[in-house]
């Protein structure tokens, strides 16, 4: 059951974004101008996501960058849901669409935005919990800088990247173990 909810969240969540599009075309007021922003944030940040791990240097995210990026596409997403619902909800003039189907149409989209809140936050939590977990420090090893990153769940695993400053590391791993890249007896 679980996985025809999560299939159903990824599937409406492109039909929401179509919903909230028309609704910026559409709607008048306040609620327009809050959704404009939301969705604003909403596509930079996720812009800024996946440009700093797919972009043409060659250089990744580093930890607390990573996280509050997928935060703030998290919250802005939510927000622009429920600035949709404030369009769509109270929208007292129809189309050319008869009532039925109209309202119908309000409920498929009640129905898909509280799924979307409850399973899309829930499982954007969990994620940001487990897959950015790994937090990172900067060593130095024979005279170069590298970011530390142990991604080990239950045992230690540490990776090394180039160090590209407080914002991004290499994208490359320099060494990856068990240990730390100077060994379990050689300290740093």
């Amino acid at each position: 059951m679980f996985d025809t909810l999560f299939s159903l969240t990824i599937y409406g969540a492109p039909l929401m974004a179509l919903v909230g599009l028309g609704c910026l075309v559409f709607c008048r007021g306040e609620c327009r101008r809050y959704l404009a922003w939301s969705a604003g944030v909403c596509g930079g940040s996720l812009a800024l996501l996946v440009g700093g791990y797919m972009g043409p240097f060659e250089v990744a995210w580093r930890a607390v960058p990573s996280i509050l990026l997928c935060i703030a596409f998290l919250a802005s997403g939510a927000l622009g849901v429920l600035f949709t619902l404030g369009c769509v909800m109270p929208a007292a003039e129809r189309p050319r669409i008869p009532a039925p189907l109209w309202y119908g149409m309000k409920g498929a989209v009640l129905l898909l935005a509280g799924l979307i809140l409850t399973v899309g936050l829930w499982m954007g939590g969990i994620l940001i919990l487990f897959v950015h977990n790994s937090d990172d420090r900067v060593v130095e090893y024979q005279g170069q800088k590298l970011v530390e990153v142990n991604d080990g769940f239950l045992d230690p695993h540490y990776c090394y990247y180039a160090y590209h400053g407080p914002l991004f590391r290499g994208r490359e791993q320099v060494w990856e173990g068990p240990t730390h890249i100077w060994g379990d007896y050689g300290g740093r």
